[in-house]
């Protein structure tokens, strides 16, 4: 009867955890499995406080549970234990803080992730968080945006400032 309780108590922690991740994956704006093999504890606790910090989280969860919920396909062949990392906002920091990771410590590479129901590679991910962000991205736009109105106004004045002149010219002389 005891052990009955237990597996009942147990099946019911796992039925609440596939419904967070539905919750989770319905939420958030695109999520990104990692490889955290060979991950010091020090690193991952540092990783999902900035990642918190940035509009996301990170949870860690066992694969059948993954299945279960429906963000890992029946083929999936992995026995190194990965992580789940749901985006909230829409920035690249957090791809960009995963990068930084791989490139320093060599650790925690993309798996694949999902943006609205299609699946991309690691390659994608990685491809994504080593763009500027949107800050940056807007920075550049509005200098590049500044520089070509001021070319313009350059070179209309130039010819404008000759007809002028010439016109000047043409009427002192009518006088």
């Amino acid at each position: 009867m005891v052990k009955y309780l237990f597996m009942r108590q147990s099946l019911i922690k796992k039925q609440n955890k596939v419904k967070e991740l539905i919750e989770l994956k319905e939420k958030s704006l695109f999520y990104v499995l990692i490889d955290l093999n060979k991950f010091p504890t020090g690193v991952l606790n540092n990783l999902r406080r900035e990642i918190k910090k940035s509009g996301g989280l990170l949870k860690i969860y066992k694969k059948s549970l993954l299945l279960k919920s429906g963000l890992l396909d029946e083929d999936f062949k992995s026995s190194s234990p990965f992580g789940v990392i749901f985006v909230f906002k829409d920035d690249n920091k957090i791809l960009s803080l995963i990068n930084k990771i791989q490139k320093d410590k060599n650790i925690g590479s993309y798996i694949f992730g999902y943006f609205k129901n299609n699946k991309y590679s690691n390659e994608f991910w990685k491809m994504i968080g080593d763009l500027p962000s949107k800050e940056a991205l807007m920075i550049k736009l509005n200098y590049i945006l500044k520089s070509l109105i001021l070319r313009l106004i350059l070179a209309l004045k130039s010819p404008l400032g000759n007809f002028l002149k010439i016109l000047t010219l043409k009427s002192s002389k009518a006088n």
